[in-house]
């Protein structure tokens, strides 16, 4: 299952065989009654790029109800106020941007659970899910 080269300078390099089996996302992908599905606001991603110059090394992104902020803390970071924001959760502003173009619709409420997305429809639907940080 690996192998190890040695080098006569003292440099080596192992390699390593690791089981690439599939988890089963079945238990996540149908978390939820999808009650809680709302489209995602224009702008919304929009406001995360502007936000980015101010994230932390971690890009955090906080919702506050009507708040997208770069901190916890309301006197640090940026924020702007952005109407359709959950009431709370904390993502990475990376990942969020991914969801950028190819996701309509999304349920925040789970959260910090995993956040159901949909995007498309019939053969190039798409579901799946992002999970929040622990902020």
């Amino acid at each position: 299952n690996a192998i190890t080269f040695h080098y006569e300078d003292g440099r080596w390099l192992k390699s390593q065989l690791y089981n690439t089996e599939w988890p089963d996302l079945t238990k996540v992908l149908d978390m939820g009654d999808g009650s809680e599905v709302k489209p995602i606001p224009e702008g919304f991603f929009d406001e995360i790029e502007r936000l980015s110059p101010f994230l932390d090394e971690l890009q955090h992104i906080y919702f506050k109800g009507n708040v997208i902020a770069t901190s916890r803390e309301e006197e640090l970071g940026a924020s702007v106020e952005f109407e359709g924001v959950p009431e709370s959760g904390c993502f990475q502003a990376k990942q969020l941007l991914l969801l950028n173009g190819i996701v309509d619709k999304i349920d925040f409420s789970s959260y910090p659970k995993p956040c159901i997305f949909y995007g498309g429809a019939g053969a190039t639907a798409l579901r799946g899910a992002i999970i929040g940080m622990n902020a």
